[in-house]
């Protein structure tokens, strides 16, 4: 199993929150399976279950944990067909780009929305069953969202991904 995490020294505003080795190996286990029992990291780790169970408490509080998540295959649901929609926003509308974002999330199938720089203004990552449904969501639902200027799609072939924090 690939360590996603070396040496990290996170600065917050008031404070240095440093991870030592433990910190680190429980995060990459959780990492990788979110699910794993506080008795299995305490075996996989060499430590006592009231130990683990005491740094993800204080991994909590510091906020480096979140949330544990779950990961899904998409495919096997019929999500079959992502996108990229970038979106060139229009200062005309009288409409700033959080409100034009915060109204595209609310889109069915748009998992997310960034703001971003260069030539486009917008990113959307969609995830929808197929073609049709794509071009239904650009043509019918994006578009028409008051302060959206211009579009360029582009489907996603095949995505590659190295787990890595930093």
């Amino acid at each position: 199993m690939e360590n996603f995490l070396n040496n990290v020294h996170i600065t917050t505003i008031m404070s240095k929150i440093f991870l030592n080795e433990k910190d680190i190996e429980i995060l990459n286990q959780l990492y990788h399976n979110s699910r794993t029992s506080i008795r299995k990291l305490a075996d996989i780790l060499g430590m006592k279950p009231s130990s683990v169970f005491n740094r993800l408490k204080k991994l909590e509080k510091q906020g480096i944990i979140k949330r544990y998540t779950l990961e899904l295959d998409y495919n096997l649901i019929g999500r079959k067909v992502r996108a990229y929609v970038f979106i060139r926003y229009d200062p005309s509308s009288k409409r700033d780009q959080n409100e034009l974002s915060n109204e595209i999330i609310k889109i069915k199938d748009c998992e997310r929305v960034d703001i971003i720089t260069g030539e486009w203004d917008l990113l959307v990552h969609v995830r929808t069953n197929d073609i049709p449904s794509l071009s239904n969501i650009i043509l019918n639902e994006i578009r028409k969202v008051k302060g959206v200027s211009h579009t360029l799609s582009v489907i996603i072939l095949k995505s590659i991904t190295k787990p890595r924090l930093f």
